[in-house]
């Protein structure tokens, strides 16, 4: 079979399209869950999805799945203080999503980089295990 492939060169990329989307993992729902009123409120539920997206987004084929609206949501958790783990697990998210060009320049469209930088500037420390 794998010869069949390899003389094929359109065959052989339809394989490697659907294998990269079989690999994928939908991280829209995590991302729903993230947007929900709930986490929102509760920086325990929040981390606990954050430090989820953080592992997912390790693969490149999430990174590209990741949409600019997901991007402003994960930025919106930056300027959190009820929890200083909230806005840790966030930024690792986020620098795991801008392996991804596509993903910078969301971040920045979105007003991110004062956000990082304000996060920087602060007295205090952000913590991400």
């Amino acid at each position: 079979m794998l010869f069949f492939f390899s003389r094929s060169p359109s065959l052989c990329s339809t394989a490697r399209q659907r294998a990269a989307t079989e690999d994928g993992d939908d991280m829209s729902f995590l991302m729903d869950c993230l947007d929900d009123a709930k986490a929102q409120c509760d920086p325990d539920m929040a981390i606990a999805l954050l430090r989820v997206l953080k592992v997912l987004s390790r693969k490149e084929v999430n990174r590209e799945a990741v949409e600019g609206h997901e991007i402003k949501l994960l930025l919106g958790f930056l300027t959190r203080t009820d929890s200083l783990s909230v806005p840790g697990e966030a930024c690792s998210v986020l620098l795991n999503l801008c392996y991804s060009k596509d993903n910078v320049l969301a971040v920045i469209d979105h007003g991110g980089v004062p956000l990082l930088i304000q996060l920087l500037d602060s007295n205090s420390e952000v913590s991400h295990p």
